[in-house]
């Protein structure tokens, strides 16, 4: 939000934000976008992460897991998920998540490393 803020108050030329984060904002809280624009997009990606702590066994692992995917199959909960923008759930490798390194790597070609 601070980042949409600097570009409402002209203190920032442009920001990245998910477009998940700006479809919520569009739909609950339109006027925290008032004075931008969507200026152009990077190309599909997964989804963020849901993470747990690097010790973490394999019977925490997969509880934490199919936990997940119950809410995402559970009737009582399609409405609230269908709020948020979430679908469902899928099981990704960590090599599925090299395209966003590689997004990294060609912004920092490009000499835009660095965001304010």
């Amino acid at each position: 939000m601070h980042s949409i803020a600097a570009i409402r108050e002209k203190k920032s030329s442009a920001t990245c934000v998910d477009c998940v984060t700006h479809a919520l904002l569009k739909r609950y809280r339109p006027a925290a976008l008032e004075g931008t624009r969507e200026l152009c997009f990077t190309g599909t990606a997964p989804g963020i992460p849901y993470v747990t702590r690097a010790d973490a066994g394999s019977d925490l692992r997969n509880l934490l897991t199919s936990t997940l995917i119950d809410v995402f199959r559970s009737d009582e909960l399609k409405m609230a998920t269908a709020a948020l923008f979430m679908g469902g759930i899928d099981i990704l490798s960590a090599d599925a998540y090299q395209m966003i390194v590689e997004i990294e790597k060609d912004s920092v070609a490009q000499r835009y490393p660095v965001l304010a």
